[in-house]
């Protein structure tokens, strides 16, 4: 696996397209967003051929992984676990921590919030007691090589983002485990 830096999503076709096509317009991020110096853009390619997306944010003591996304034509033949293991050891000397879909509450996309849970389950990650809710979008949030506290997860944010951004977000750790 390679990760290519990308300065700007919306110059690279392929990454525009299958961000847009990931994720849900409610989840994006203003493209201006992505540009921020904090913000690491990367194509994933396997021998040449792109076939995935990875956008984080690393701070000194972590890595917070916003978008992650392998193409349709791409899933189901090991490229995503292949993809996710190859930055977990890249990053190893940091805790990794993502937000994923609460997979414990009704929605119309269940089976799909489960399959995601296992598989980064699968791949080294472990669910944390957090549960944030941002713009109508109910997560829990999941870590690898260590724990992340809801606080650390929204420093990280903040880092990336910005606080005025984050203030707009306003995500807010829910009271009860899920």
């Amino acid at each position: 696996m390679e990760f290519i830096k990308i300065i700007d999503i919306k110059k690279y076709k392929f990454a525009k397209a299958l961000y847009r096509e990931a994720f849900p317009l409610r989840e994006r991020k203003p493209y201006f967003l992505l540009k921020r110096e904090s913000v690491s853009v990367n194509a994933i390619s396997e021998n040449g051929v792109k076939c995935g997306i990875i956008i984080y944010i690393e701070t000194a003591d972590l890595v917070y992984i916003d978008f992650f996304a392998i193409s349709a034509v791409s899933r189901g033949g090991g490229k995503g676990g292949s993809a996710i293991d190859e930055f977990c050891r890249a990053h190893a000397a940091k805790r990794i921590v993502l937000e994923i879909e609460n997979p414990y509450v009704d929605s119309d996309n269940a089976e799909q919030r489960e399959k995601r849970r296992n598989f980064y389950l699968r791949h080294g990650f472990t669910e944390t007691d957090v549960n944030v809710k941002m713009k109508g979008l109910d997560a829990i949030l999941m870590t690898y090589g260590g724990k992340v506290s809801y606080d650390q997860y929204l420093r990280a944010l903040m880092e990336g983002y910005g606080k005025a951004f984050v203030k707009f977000l306003s995500p807010v750790q829910l009271n009860s485990k899920y």
